[in-house]
């Protein structure tokens, strides 16, 4: 079941982005962001979803809105629970809710250093528009449109392979 963050959530969160996150340490010369957030203010923001299985937190995902588009931010799975449609399902949950938000489009960006999210964003369907370089490395741009015509990922927001 995905759910809207509490409070409540904050460790689980944090835990979750260090579980998540960790294996980026090495390559990037700067900790991914997810791992300098203050969870309890992320989750009071009211922008993070989780999705539980067994009535745990195994994923996470935050979408903000924008004037144009939503951005999909700091999408997180276990990596336990990785590769089971989880992320996929955090994903088609951002864009059903730009939809009913009135939005036809996701936006979102990675580390170019995160080769596996680069791999994970283009096999949904996302769009690499741009790379741009910072003081903490490279940037890949996404985006996606997304339409009622146009069929998700998967079928439910509330399956889960486990």
């Amino acid at each position: 079941m995905i759910r809207l963050a509490t409070s409540q959530d904050a460790v689980a969160l944090e835990n979750l982005a260090t579980a998540a996150y960790s294996k980026y340490l090495d390559t990037l010369h700067t900790p991914p962001d997810a791992l300098l957030l203050d969870y309890e203010k992320v989750a009071e923001e009211g922008n993070t979803y989780v999705i539980e299985v067994e009535q745990s937190i195994c994923g996470m995902v935050t979408c903000i809105e924008e004037t144009d588009f939503v951005i999909l931010r700091s999408l997180a799975v276990l990596p336990g629970f990785q590769g089971k449609g989880i992320g996929r399902q955090l994903a088609d949950f951002v864009e059903a809710e730009a939809l009913s938000r009135g939005f036809e489009q996701v936006r979102l960006w990675t580390r170019e250093q995160m080769h596996d999210n680069i791999h994970f964003y283009t096999q949904l369907g996302y769009e690499i528009t741009h790379r741009k370089n910072s003081e903490d490395g490279s940037r890949v741009f996404f985006k996606k449109t997304v339409s009622p015509n146009i069929p998700s990922n998967s079928q439910s927001s509330e399956m889960v392979k486990t």
